[in-house]
């Protein structure tokens, strides 16, 4: 859609606003490398955090299903209905037996009773006695729902997608992500930790975010300064004739 103004040309297209969702993954991945350069984090904190904030994108995408299904109505809600607790229930198992692997292999395990409850405990009691390690999961909450009102009220993200699309997009995104990451960490813990080793785990989640930011967005900048070329070729010819 082609928007005028007083300061831009006629013919002039726009890139679509980069996605918000993933500018915000983005923003979140500083905090983590802040943690370990001046906070000392090890490799447990980091993946911590990240498995907390795929928790985060699971009730971001909650949202968005119960905006997209609500909005929309008819057809949209009433699969909603079935889609929304069956998403709790499916997130929510995949979440446990990634927290329970992270606590089992990272954090001298959680012992035979390594159940949601017992996760949750722990987890909890980080966040007591760690107060930098919970500023930033606040911070990464609050990121992800500026994000979300900015995607969903300010540009009317509920229009672009049905409520079953959305419900798969965080699954691909973290299982791929953290299984790169996981596979990365267990060097460094059994290299004892080192600093450099440990500052590596954000910088590569920071890469695979970076790269699925350019998948997404890139087609749409390139369009948009195609068309802002054509549009200056344009008017550089009619002030020349």
């Amino acid at each position: 859609m082609t928007a005028t103004t007083d300061e831009q040309p006629a013919g002039i297209v726009m890139p679509p606003a980069p996605k918000g969702l993933l500018i915000a993954a983005a923003m979140g991945n500083i905090l983590p490398l802040v943690g370990v350069v001046f906070l000392g984090w090890d490799s447990f904190l980091v993946l911590l955090s990240y498995w907390i904030e795929t928790i985060v994108l699971g009730a971001v995408t909650l949202l968005r299903m119960i905006s997209a299904g609500a909005t929309r109505g008819g057809l949209s809600l009433a699969t909603l209905l079935f889609l929304a607790p069956f998403f709790i229930l499916h997130f929510g198992l995949f979440c446990t037996v990634h927290g329970t692997f992270l606590y089992a292999i990272f954090a001298d395990g959680l012992g035979s009773g390594a159940d949601s409850d017992a996760i949750v405990e722990r987890t909890l009691k980080v966040l007591t006695w760690n107060e930098g390690f919970r500023w930033s999961v606040l911070a990464v909450v609050a990121i992800h729902l500026v994000a979300l009102a900015i995607t969903t009220v300010r540009n009317k993200g509920w229009r672009e997608v049905e409520p079953i699309a959305l419900m798969f997009e965080p699954y691909g995104r973290v299982v791929v992500l953290h299984l790169v990451i996981m596979a990365a960490a267990l060097p460094v813990m059994l290299m004892g930790e080192p600093a450099w080793g440990v500052i590596l785990l954000p910088l590569i989640k920071i890469g695979l975010d970076a790269q699925g930011l350019f998948r997404k967005t890139g087609p749409e900048l390139q369009t948009g300064m195609e068309s802002i070329e054509k549009a200056l070729k344009r008017r550089l010819a009619s002030d020349g004739s």
